[in-house]
């Protein structure tokens, strides 16, 4: 959960103040709290509290709080469903960082769900991702 949907799930800004905000830091930088401020939508102590309550990305699986076989079950759902290739694009999936989506996918490896089809160049400087399949095993 971002800061944008914790302000609007608590109903402190709408949707169009979010809009008109990014257009502003789109224009002028700025981090959204720091703009919201500026564009007096917010409290400095509100926008502060609710910076506070956004929940950290988890490190690991166990930070998670969800069964590692029921994150590998949901990885291999989407590679099946989904068509998804890509560690960024399982992770942006699941809304998991980098880091757990790896430990995901050595996992789905070693148990011979997956395997790596080649490398693709993403678009961004000299990063690689590795295109991962559904193995027979993984498509049963």
């Amino acid at each position: 959960m971002n800061l944008s949907d914790i302000l609007v799930a608590r109903r402190l800004v709408s949707l169009e103040d979010i809009q008109r905000a990014g257009e502003h830091q789109r224009e002028n930088g700025g981090r959204l709290a720091d703009v919201l401020v500026a564009l007096g939508m917010l409290s400095a102590e509100v926008a502060a509290e609710a910076v506070a309550d956004i929940p950290a990305a988890p490190n690991t699986i166990a930070d998670t709080g969800i069964d590692g076989l029921a994150l590998l079950q949901l990885m291999m759902k989407g590679m099946y469903s989904e068509n998804l290739e890509l560690q960024s694009q399982m992770g942006d999936a699941m809304c998991l960082p980098a880091n757990v989506m790896a430990v995901l996918i050595t996992d789905a490896t070693e148990r011979k769900l997956i395997e790596g089809l080649g490398a693709i160049d993403t678009g961004v400087g000299a990063v690689q991702e590795t295109r991962c399949g559904l193995t027979k095993l993984g498509r049963d």
